[in-house]
């Protein structure tokens, strides 16, 4: 899948060219969903997501289900207007599972905001994908903003 260019989303590529296709696989998905959540399309994050997704945003209190994960990024949460996607580590195993794991950079606006104001963050994420008919699901992540440790 390649994924369209889309305003407002960047990403580092100083460690893309030390990546073989197969970490390019996993890196295109993980900014194929940034690309999908920046335009708050539910139906297209739902097919990428597994079913038995189970993420632990750090500072919530509890996991997410698959659910709860695609409502994240929906119409009702915080726009993202713009991000810049830094990978520090990408991994593929065996062809059937991986983790990418990078920095973020984001402007958000939140759903109630009237006035169009918006907020930076900055952030990472580990996340965790398996392989099935060629497609990459995402199957749990963990990590979030900066400073929101407990």
């Amino acid at each position: 899948m390649k994924t369209a260019p889309v305003d407002g989303l960047t990403t580092d590529f100083s460690l893309i060219g030390q990546m073989d296709a197969a970490q390019h696989g996993l890196w295109n998905a993980v900014v194929e969903l940034w690309a999908w959540a920046m335009k708050q399309e539910t139906s297209l994050i739902r097919q990428a997501i597994h079913p038995g997704y189970c993420g632990w945003v750090i500072g919530h209190p509890a996991v997410q289900n698959y659910e709860t994960g695609v409502l994240s990024v929906g119409p009702d949460s915080p726009r993202v207007i713009r991000c810049c996607l830094q990978p520090v580590g990408v991994a593929v195993f065996d062809d059937c599972a991986g983790v990418a794991h990078y920095c973020y950079e984001a402007q958000v606006q939140m759903p109630d905001s009237s006035s169009g104001s918006s907020s930076q963050i900055c952030g990472r994420w580990s996340e965790f994908y398996m392989q099935q008919s060629g497609k990459w699901l995402m199957v749990s992540v963990s990590g979030g903003p900066d400073g929101q440790r407990q």
